[in-house]
């Protein structure tokens, strides 16, 4: 049975011990981040339930024999993808993803389903509750050593394999993958094959050459 403060003291105990130990667990209950293991997605509400993918060495206070012990799997988390009002970047998040799990100062409940300033349903502090998810890619080494032919020299976004992706340069972008365009193109030139679109011809049946593009 597990005493409390004032009786440990009245039997003897180290005042500065018990407040250390008393530190110790507030600390071990306040939540700051940590990486994450994605176990679902939900794009509808762009929330994840996600394993805490480091171990808490727990105390059993009735044999006080340290345990590693799994963090319980997390729903509804918040996922973060870059964005504003009138534009975001989505991806698609799988089971097995890493994500930098951050544990907000105060419960976040409220805030979440309003989009308000709100008041705290309940008090509490860096609680597992009130975690937010940011997809990464490399927290591990086993995921850092999938992404293949860093670019060292401009930004990149990229699929995994490197078969697509769009390069962002000081003088322009750079494609590699099919396009596939929904929409119209507007360029002031454009060269296909080394051919310019803009002031081609064509030698004509009849003598000379046509006129260019319209």
């Amino acid at each position: 049975m597990t005493q409390s403060v004032k009786e440990r003291l009245a039997q003897g105990a180290n005042s500065v011990l018990l407040i250390q130990e008393g530190l110790k667990k507030l600390s071990s209950e306040l939540r700051a981040n940590m990486p994450g293991i994605v176990k679902s997605f939900d794009p509808l509400t762009m929330t994840a339930s996600v394993q805490p993918a480091i171990r808490e060495s727990v105390k059993n206070y009735d044999s006080l024999v340290p345990k590693w012990t799994e963090l319980p799997v997390i729903s509804d988390v918040p996922v973060l993808f870059p964005g504003s009002s009138d534009y975001i970047m989505t991806f698609p998040l799988q089971e097995g993803d890493e994500v930098l799990l951050v544990f907000s100062d105060m419960n976040i409940d409220g805030f979440w389903q309003t989009g308000k300033t709100a008041n705290q349903t309940i008090l509490r502090r860096h609680a597992l509750s009130d975690a937010m998810a940011i997809p990464v890619q490399g927290i591990s080494q086993p995921k850092a050593q999938t992404v293949t032919d860093f670019n060292t020299v401009y930004p990149e976004l990229r699929s995994a394999d490197v078969t697509v992706k769009l390069g962002f340069t000081a003088t322009g972008f750079m494609l590699t993958g099919d396009l596939q365009v929904s929409g119209s193109i507007t360029a002031s030139t454009a060269d296909i094959g080394g051919i310019a679109m803009t002031t081609h011809v064509h030698s004509d049946p009849q003598g000379g050459t046509t006129g260019g593009p319209q």
